[in-house]
């Protein structure tokens, strides 16, 4: 109950891209673009299918040529002033920006991510000529083993959580393990899972074939979360998900209703913000959003709620104005308290977590709430 009350939350402060402001990038045009990273300040980096990598230096508005050149690059990540890029042919790093490139994975591997957790760099791969595995390097890549006792998958990226479960797609669903322990299959969940992402509070975003999952007990189960929206890779940023199927890329403050075009009709392979920005990697170039704000007039923090938890009447503090609405929904998204007074009585409520949305000079704020 607590993850799902989590997941509700509509942070409307956050960024939310605008219908009409995506603009393609200049000379990435017609590229399939697979990752999207910041190397420093205005210098940015693409992984592209057989062009090997693209560079930005002006924030990624234009971008040429520069490393790896006839590679098919799936996953960037960038190590202090080091860069490594996973390849149709193992994994390349170099040690600065503009240093030589060598080859630091077996180069009969296909790797399609490449994420750091606790200071160990993890990889997903498949091979050409046997099955697929999760390696680890504990030194930055100099040495590299196999992570546990793996099933002949092809392995096509990886999250983790705080505690340290590691969770993987693969073509036949969504797995877990740790310490190194077997994987274990994620229950009800069978299809080809191409993302997964870990969201906080035991919860984890699978992005499927037509599909979109969500486990709240880290992984152990999972079941459909579609809402009729369809499904594919699947990006979480700033609390809000996204997902990129069918040639277009929807999101959802609530994971389940109101999907919303966000007026990109591109095959969106990544989804990234970087600053003030997002930048779309899709199967024909870069698309960049200027993300819209909210005006803040009031500041979220100066607005509370006492006491909480609450036994039965509460009081907001820190609202000026008169002009105010307190919501309160479930944790089924539905609104069952509505009230444009400071002071409130919710003695009636059931014991547990709410979600209380306040709107004021067309600022939302969210706060949880607890009936005691």
């Amino acid at each position: 109950m607590k993850t799902i009350g989590l997941i509700l939350t509509i942070l409307l402060e956050s960024f939310i891209c605008s219908a009409q402001d995506w603009t393609p990038m200049i000379g990435i045009e017609d590229m399939a673009v697979n990752d999207i990273i910041e190397y420093n300040e205005d210098t940015l980096l693409a992984g592209v299918d057989n062009y090997g990598m693209y560079i930005s230096y002006d924030g990624g508005n234009y971008w040429n040529a520069f490393a790896l050149q006839g590679e098919t690059i799936h996953t960037l990540i960038k190590i202090g002033t080091s860069i490594m890029a996973g390849t149709e042919n193992g994994i390349f790093k170099t040690n600065t920006i503009n240093s030589t490139w060598y080859n630091i994975l077996d180069n009969s591997l296909v790797v399609n991510a490449l994420k750091t957790n606790n200071d160990t760099v993890f990889a997903c791969t498949y091979s050409y000529i046997g099955p697929g595995a999760v390696y680890f390097s504990a030194d930055t890549g100099y040495t590299w083993n196999q992570y546990g006792t793996i099933p002949p998958y092809a392995y096509l990226d990886i999250d983790f959580n705080p505690a340290g479960r590691i969770y993987v797609s693969t073509p036949d669903g969504a797995e877990y393990t740790e310490n190194q322990s077997p994987w274990i299959h994620t229950t009800g969940n069978y299809v080809p899972t191409w993302t997964v992402t870990y969201i906080g509070n035991d919860s984890i975003l699978y992005g499927g074939d037509g599909m979109i999952y969500l486990s709240t007990d880290n992984g152990v189960s999972s079941y459909e979360l579609n809402g009729g929206a369809g499904g594919g890779s699947i990006f979480y940023i700033n609390d809000t998900v996204y997902f990129g199927s069918g040639g277009e890329l929807k999101y959802s403050n609530d994971l389940s209703q109101n999907w919303k075009t966000t007026g990109l009709y591109k095959t969106v392979k990544i989804l990234t913000k970087i600053e003030n920005k997002f930048f779309a990697g899709t199967a024909s170039g870069i698309y960049m959003n200027s993300l819209i704000t909210r005006t803040r007039e009031i500041k979220k923090n100066n607005i509370k709620v006492l006491p909480n938890p609450i036994s039965s009447v509460f009081r907001i503090t820190g609202i000026e104005s008169s002009q105010f609405t307190i919501d309160i929904y479930n944790l089924s998204g539905q609104k069952i308290y509505t009230s444009q007074e400071l002071n409130n009585d919710i003695s009636q409520f059931e014991s547990g977590l709410y979600i209380m949305r306040i709107t004021l000079n067309n600022s939302i704020i969210n706060k949880k709430i607890i009936k005691e």
